[in-house]
């Protein structure tokens, strides 16, 4: 009768332990969710900040070589030469 009272209680053990992986793995995978789009999320930000940073500078690229010089101004000329 000892062996069957043992093998009950380690099948309810063993049952308990199983049921405790379970909901311990099924709690981890509900937490990654939510911090897998959180990484998503500032991937997409520095993305965004990557682009708004190159346009920034190509703007200012492009208003630098459209600079309109005063009339009458040359660098070629010395002042006061007409």
């Amino acid at each position: 009768m000892r062996g069957l009272r043992v093998g009950r209680a380690r099948r309810a053990v063993a049952g308990v332990a199983l049921v405790g992986a379970l909901l311990a793995v099924s709690g981890c995978a509900s937490a990654v969710d939510p911090i897998e789009r959180l990484g998503r999320k500032a991937a997409e930000r520095g993305k965004e900040s990557r682009e708004a940073a190159t346009a920034a500078r190509e703007r200012a690229a492009e208003a630098s070589r459209e600079v309109v010089r005063p009339e009458g101004h040359d660098r070629d000329r010395e002042p006061g030469t007409p």
